[in-house]
């Protein structure tokens, strides 16, 4: 606390009116996240669906070490 006494006085200023926007931004952001309506819709439901399921990209793996495989068999032949 001695330290910031020492501080000049437009610094004392500045640093408590950038801790006050710090605070006040968080504050704002939790009234708009506690106010903003979940979502149900359709969409959302897909899209989730589609990140958690991984199906199509186990696939896509398998083709390519598929693809893999038959163009080391065919430098092996030639």
């Amino acid at each position: 606390m001695e330290q910031l006494a020492s501080l000049p006085p437009l610094a004392i200023v500045v640093f408590g009116a950038t801790l006050a926007l710090i605070f006040a931004v968080r504050y704002m952001g939790l009234l708009s996240g506690a106010s903003a309506p979940p979502e149900k819709s359709q969409t959302s439901a897909q899209v989730a669906a589609v990140i958690v399921d991984p199906t199509a990209l186990n696939r896509l793996s398998a083709t390519g070490e598929a693809i893999r495989d038959v163009r080391s068999t065919a430098r092996s032949c030639v």
